[in-house]
């Protein structure tokens, strides 16, 4: 009896894990007169104008390629949302949490890059006040809109909501961290890094760049270590380039060292240089494993 139970309750177990991933849908719809290319991971699904699609084991980021498009979702298990492409390259988002999927794949990026210049503005001031005055507002403004009461984690967050945080709190910082470095100013730099880097201390054990504003958030950290309060912790070089590069790549965890050499290797790419070989050989010899 015993073992009956057991595997009854299995079956129940996974009954109720894959019914509610499988409910979980994204629905694109192209109401354009040319046909688009969603790329889902490492899959490339192709829809034809005026077609409606169901999207099948989605992943945090669809890029549409014809448009250089991203769209960032974070979605529940039981989330339903569908995305319409209209002229214009327009997108529309209906069903769950729709605004705010309309909010982070339209005005965020608008919103946080539209302070930099009033960051940089207390940056020559030297003053931090205004710069956590200026920033910390603008992260009112976007929780929001978000739905959310703070950009940390919570233990009551669901997994999707700690990544959508996760997501959001970097492209805010990264702007920041940008007008911090811009201007240079040694003392007064190193003081405003150390204000931050309260909103990733947690994340730096176990630091991964998934993103480009994960990647230039520690990189622009990693240049002012000697200036923080607390230092980064240092790993192993993969592959050694210039000693300024070095002096940087030490404080990167692995997968961010491969997000160096990806990118170079992606601006070369696109450029045809001859000099994209060896990075392509560094990514495949040194990092295959990431």
């Amino acid at each position: 009896m015993k073992y009956s139970f057991s595997n009854k309750r299995i079956f129940c177990i996974l009954l109720f894990y894959f019914s509610v991933v499988s409910a979980q849908k994204v629905t694109f719809i192209n109401n354009t007169n040319t046909a688009v290319t969603i790329k889902n991971g490492d899959k490339e699904i192709n829809i034809q104008e005026h077609e409606k699609k169901e999207l099948a084991d989605v992943t945090d980021i669809l890029m549409l390629k014809e448009i250089d498009r991203s769209i960032y979702l974070f979605l529940e298990p039981t989330e339903k949302l569908t995305v319409t492409l209209e002229k214009g390259n327009k997108l529309h988002y209906a069903g769950n949490r729709a605004l705010v999927y309309e909010y982070i794949n339209g005005n965020l990026n608008a919103d946080t890059y539209g302070k930099f210049n009033d960051y940089v503005k207390a940056v020559k001031n030297k003053n931090i006040g205004e710069l956590a005055k200026y920033s910390e507002l603008l992260l009112i403004d976007i929780l929001r809109n978000i739905k959310q009461t703070t950009i940390l984690p919570t233990e009551n967050d669901s997994y999707a909501t700690k990544k959508m945080k996760s997501y959001i709190k970097y492209n805010w910082l990264m702007t920041v961290f940008s007008a911090i470095d811009s201007q240079n100013y040694t003392s007064f730099s190193g003081n405003a890094f150390n204000y931050f880097k309260k909103y990733i201390e947690a994340d730096i054990p176990q630091y991964r760049c998934v993103t480009f504003y994960q990647y230039s958030v520690l990189e622009n950290l990693a240049r002012y270590n000697n200036l923080l309060e607390k230092k980064l912790p240092t790993y192993p070089i993969i592959e050694h380039t210039t000693t300024e590069r070095d002096n940087i790549n030490q404080f990167l965890p692995k997968t961010c060292q491969k997000y160096y050499f990806s990118n170079k290797y992606e601006y070369l790419n696109h450029l045809n240089s001859p000099e994209k070989e060896y990075y392509k050989k560094i990514l495949n010899e040194k990092f295959n494993d990431q």
